[in-house]
């Protein structure tokens, strides 16, 4: 069993705290959603859960059947799809999936098939400075779905997409979530739905 232990965890910037004494324990097999008004520090909190940010106070304690994985490794565990990620534009769809496949392992190894269930198929030998705004959208889907990560955070997830975008992303989560922890920042229950435990970020100001 994976458990990710969040204890009194805050994020404080110039203007004062984002959130604080955030606590809170996930496990893998669980959904769970992370609601709020923009600037509640939905985004926020899964950057600082997957060491993209540093907290300002507070502690991470991330357990693999029952062991303590250490902080610099903590990484390996997790993927993210969220729009303050960048895509690098130079390369294709399929040079971006091979490169990513080069830094951590894929649930899904072939490069054909992760075009095909994210209707990306046409776009593969395209540039991705080329691609539309969904098509973007689609791509960062795929790489952290089709991660071999056992902690999957989705930021925003269908931002850009449209309804046959979000039939796309609902059929991932079907068809790629079954065993691992998600965590979904969203205020649209179409993206959440599925969720059994919803977080209000605005408990924690």
């Amino acid at each position: 069993m994976l458990h990710l232990e969040v204890e009194n965890l805050s994020k404080k910037f110039l203007r004062g705290y984002v959130f604080k004494k955030f606590n809170y324990h996930f496990s893998d097999g669980n959904a769970y959603a992370v609601t709020g008004s923009n600037g509640s520090g939905k985004s926020t909190l899964l950057q600082v859960l997957c060491g993209y940010m540093m907290s300002t106070q507070g502690k991470i304690i991330l357990k693999d059947r029952e062991v303590i994985i250490e902080e610099e490794l903590q990484f390996q565990y997790f993927s993210i799809a969220s729009p303050f990620m960048e895509l690098i534009e130079e390369y294709t769809v399929a040079e971006h999936i091979h490169f990513h496949s080069k830094l951590k392992n894929m649930l899904v190894k072939d490069t054909d098939e992760i075009g095909e269930v994210f209707q990306l198929g046409n776009e593969l030998n395209k540039p991705i400075k080329y691609l539309s705004s969904g098509n973007k959208q689609r791509v960062k889907l795929a790489l952290a779905f089709c991660t071999d990560s056992k902690i999957l955070l989705l930021d925003e997830p269908t931002q850009n997409l449209d309804n046959r975008g979000l039939a796309l992303y609902l059929n991932a989560i079907e068809k790629y979530t079954k065993e691992r922890m998600v965590i979904v920042s969203s205020n649209d229950e179409r993206e959440y739905g599925f969720c059994k435990e919803i977080i209000k970020m605005e408990d924690y100001k």
